[in-house]
């Protein structure tokens, strides 16, 4: 007997290996509000956490039971947080990786999307609120729109 199967692409949230086939990849980020925005990959994960069980329990989560769907192509985290006016209240430097849900009240899809979410609630409302996930629960981080322009320059 034979066994014939049509194999697809894998469907990991969160990249297995950042490099691909390639050697050489752009890093990806968004910075916004002195918000440093990344994809979550597998690559991120070793290099941050080098010992598996130091990893934060939300991300691994993902790791193991992500699938990409229509509305989630990719995981978004806040990597670190540069100190800045705009975002005062919300701590600097590492944040622990906070999953980027939605801005604006918008569900996140991928980084570009991050972006235009972003830019939207920016030029539409009078502050930009994100929405994100954290070991220990739910945070909103609220930003002024009107001193996004100057923290970005």
């Amino acid at each position: 007997q034979e066994l014939q199967a049509l194999l697809g692409n894998a469907k990991h949230l969160v990249l297995r290996s950042l490099y691909g086939e390639a050697n050489h990849v752009e890093p990806r980020f968004l910075v916004r509000g002195g918000l440093v925005f990344v994809p979550l990959t597998a690559d991120f994960l070793e290099q941050a956490w080098p010992n598996a069980q130091d990893r934060p329990s939300h991300l691994m989560d993902l790791f193991f039971r992500g699938v990409v769907d229509p509305t989630k192509k990719e995981v978004v985290v806040v990597l670190s947080i540069l100190s800045d006016d705009v975002n005062a209240g919300h701590g600097s430097g590492y944040v622990g990786c906070p999953i980027v849900d939605s801005i604006g009240g918008e569900p996140v899809v991928d980084l570009p999307h991050c972006a235009e979410l972003f830019n939207r609630a920016q030029a539409e409302e009078e502050f930009v609120q994100i929405e994100v996930s954290m070991s220990v629960g739910p945070y909103s981080l609220v930003l002024k729109s009107a001193d996004l322009p100057e923290a970005d320059a």
